[in-house]
């Protein structure tokens, strides 16, 4: 069995009592209250686990810095609540139909909003006519500065302090995971109080169990979509359930869920894990600090059996002609004229020759240290969670 260090299972005790409100055991000796402060901000749950410390008697020596951290936690929260209210009231209006999903509507499974940290505010959209300058036009009259419009999957803006939003053309693409479109997401939710679009626990369920997958087959999960998971599931009535494992059976995901739940009950219900799940909570653990497995992963999903040469040299071709699959996500345009793909490539070297050059060049050089070692280990992570 996959032995866990003492600090980390403190860590994930202290997570357990925070998310379920109960006090947890005095800090035992040996345990680094700096290490735990380090694995909660790590995995983005510190506030999970600070509603734990207030039952301590003893509190850590920078409980002060803790709390500011909480402090600031709030504010967040509140703010992206608020801001999350007012961009669906205004693209409503403008007959723009959004589709919340990811933390903003997770963070209503919590005990409290806070809990769950979110970097940004992720939105569908369907708009009519593909008028996609409506949408601009309304996120900048809310006083939001465009960062990125027209390319890739999502467009993005940020008003200052902290608010950063993407507002998505595509929740998953079908070309890439192979499981729901966007017309199956749409046709499933429901109308909201804000005029926003809902979706069902089963769907949201199964679009958060697909976003962790893309995150363990190319770079690094944490314990934050385990809670997630969890207190989805917990909110589920018996024909919930059984929605939910059908669309993840239909997925060929069942097994990973499975995975996923047994992880879960071991931490938040105290089960006794098997050998298997103690080596997946281990293995979650370590995976958001390990760069150079994440690194490993994705290199083997260019690998196809072949040689680590010959998966270098696929990612080198991608690097300098992306597929049109990949160049229409980032070119929209290309849906309509797939001709236009050469001038595509040329005007995306131009714009990194001008813009991206450090970014290519660390690009260029981010698989030189693995071999075919690490790309085996990288597989055996995926088998554990049912992944190949």
């Amino acid at each position: 069995m996959t032995k866990i260090d003492a600090t980390s299972e403190y860590f994930l005790h202290l997570l357990c009592a925070g998310l379920r409100g109960t006090a947890p055991l005095p800090v035992p000796d040996g345990v680094s209250m700096e290490k735990v402060y380090k694995l909660s901000k790590l995995h983005r749950v510190d506030d999970v686990v600070f509603a734990a410390l207030k039952y301590l008697d003893q509190k850590p020596e920078f409980y002060e810095r803790w709390y500011k951290r909480h402090c600031m936690a709030i504010t967040r929260s509140a703010t992206q609540l608020y801001e999350h209210g007012q961009i669906c009231r205004a693209l409503t209006e403008a007959g723009v139909q959004v589709l919340p999903y990811k933390g903003i509507v997770l963070k209503s499974y919590y005990p409290e909003a806070s809990m769950r940290f979110m970097s940004d505010i992720d939105m569908l959209y369907v708009v009519p006519g593909e008028d996609h300058e409506r949408v601009r036009a309304v996120m900048e009259s809310l006083g939001y500065t465009t960062e990125q419009f027209g390319t890739g999957v999502h467009d993005t803006y940020h008003k200052p302090p902290l608010m950063s939003v993407e507002l998505h053309r595509v929740i998953f693409s079908p070309d890439a995971d192979g499981y729901l479109s966007n017309a199956d997401y749409i046709s499933a939710a429901t109308q909201g109080a804000d005029g926003a679009m809902a979706l069902p626990l089963p769907y949201l369920y199964f679009a958060t169990l697909s976003h962790l997958v893309k995150h363990l087959r190319t770079d690094a999960a944490d314990l934050r979509s385990v809670i997630d998971l969890y207190l989805l599931r917990s909110a589920m009535n018996a024909q919930q359930i059984a929605e939910t494992d059908a669309l993840c059976a239909r997925a060929s995901l069942d097994k990973t869920d499975r995975v996923m739940q047994a992880i879960a009950l071991a931490i938040f219900e105290q089960q006794a894990p098997d050998a298997h799940t103690q080596g997946c909570i281990s293995y979650l653990l370590r995976s958001p600090a390990d760069r150079l497995g994440a690194d490993a992963k994705y290199l083997g999903s260019y690998q196809k059996g072949d040689s680590v040469g010959t998966a270098k040299l696929r990612y080198y071709l991608h690097l300098v002609l992306p597929g049109y699959t990949y160049m229409k996500k980032s070119y929209p345009v290309l849906c309509k004229a797939p001709v236009l793909l050469p001038f595509a490539w040329l005007w995306r070297w131009v714009d990194v020759l001008l813009h991206q050059r450090g970014r290519a060049k660390r690009a260029l050089h981010r698989f030189d240290s693995l071999d075919a070692a690490d790309t085996s280990r990288a597989k055996d992570d995926l088998a554990m969670f049912g992944l190949e």
